[in-house]
């Protein structure tokens, strides 16, 4: 880098100011508020499944408690071995898997699915928006930036799908039906 002033007519510096506030923009985008679509203390088990494109990624099981503020979970894979366990929104991952991508990706969708709502009507944020739309039995998020959708959440009841478009992958978590079964 030439210190002779140089640098601003190369547009290093202003490329570095807009990735700040590219960055800034992007994490001030709403107040978080519980949802009431998993009530404190209630537990969930879902088939869990990501995808990047049409291709799977991961299948497994996912076990989801909600907590005061934010909750736990737990990744199972197919046969029932724990591989993670942590907390949304905090980072606190344990298990064979907790270096590895998918814990913060999980952690950053279960705060997504569960816990982030407007804070201000169903659409908050003008350059970074949130909104969400309650509909019988079911709840639609979707975050843009700059109008362009940056991740939707889509469900209720029986499942979720979360889907984060910059990078293509998909969430997607069914509710396993436990009842009248024997353990």
């Amino acid at each position: 880098m030439d210190y002779a002033g140089n640098s601003w007519l190369k547009g290093e510096i202003p490329l570095r100011i807009f990735f700040l506030l590219l960055i800034f923009l992007l994490s001030s985008c709403a107040g978080e508020v519980s949802s009431s679509f998993l009530a404190a203390e209630e537990l969930a088990l879902y088939h869990l499944r990501i995808t990047r494109g049409k291709q799977p990624q991961f299948t497994g099981l996912l076990a989801v408690q909600r907590l005061a503020a934010g909750g736990e979970y737990r990744l199972l894979d197919a046969s029932g071995i724990t591989l993670l366990v942590g907390q949304w929104p905090e980072n606190r991952d344990t298990g064979v898997m907790k270096e590895s991508a998918l814990a913060p990706f999980i952690r950053s969708a279960l705060t997504r699915i569960f816990t982030i709502v407007p804070d201000k009507g169903p659409c908050s944020g003008l350059l970074t928006r949130l909104c969400c739309d309650r509909t019988q039995g079911g709840l639609a998020k979707e975050f843009s930036f700059l109008f362009l959708p940056w991740w939707t959440v889509v469900g209720g009841g029986q499942g979720w799908r979360y889907t984060l478009h910059p990078a293509g992958i998909e969430m997607i978590l069914q509710e396993v039906d436990m009842a009248g079964e024997e353990l």
